[in-house]
């Protein structure tokens, strides 16, 4: 499966960043696939914090139940407004 999440950074330092998860709209352009888009306003997770690693952002968070679980946020381009590929039946 590819899936999608997104993050909003909420305060940073010069090594982390404080953020939330947010809620994501999904477009289907096929059976269980299609593109993702961040909704900024709707954050769906208490701040938890990542370091910063280049332009991207490495650490634990909060992913289902509470468990943890380690990966890498890449900034998206609010400008461009392009969808994140998903595909909910790999």
């Amino acid at each position: 499966m590819t899936l999608v999440e997104f993050i909003k950074v909420i305060s940073e330092t010069d090594k982390t960043a404080k953020c939330v998860m947010l809620s994501s709209k999904e477009e289907a352009d096929g059976y269980l696939t299609g593109q993702a888009y961040p909704l900024p306003d709707k954050a769906t997770s208490e701040p938890f914090t990542l370091r910063k690693r280049g332009e991207n952002l490495r650490g634990s968070y909060p992913f289902c139940n509470n468990s943890k679980r380690l990966d890498t946020f890449m900034p998206y381009d609010y400008a461009k407004n392009v969808g994140i590929y998903f595909n909910h039946c790999d």
